[in-house]
């Protein structure tokens, strides 16, 4: 008996569309959160928003703590402003 295995096909991804560059300020914002630890063993964490257009940090919030509502929080004052 003969048994053969046949490979799996690859499926044929497309590549995607290139992200489009902002034209004008505010139209396109990142937000990162970055977190590291002090030599005390106290974990921190960063949260980052940039304007991509003007690669402008619009907030930058240092804390022990970040809670979804101190997030939003920020998110709310960028946008009223």
């Amino acid at each position: 008996m003969n048994l053969r295995i046949k490979p799996k096909r690859r499926l044929n991804r497309h590549a995607p569309e290139p992200l489009k560059e902002p034209i004008k300020a505010n139209q396109v914002w990142s937000v990162d959160f970055m977190h590291d630890q002090l030599s005390d063993g106290r974990k921190y964490r960063l949260f980052n928003v940039i304007d991509d257009y003007k690669r402008e940090d619009l907030a930058a919030e240092l804390d022990f703590s970040m809670p979804a509502e101190r997030v939003t929080r920020i998110l709310d004052n960028l946008i009223k402003h």
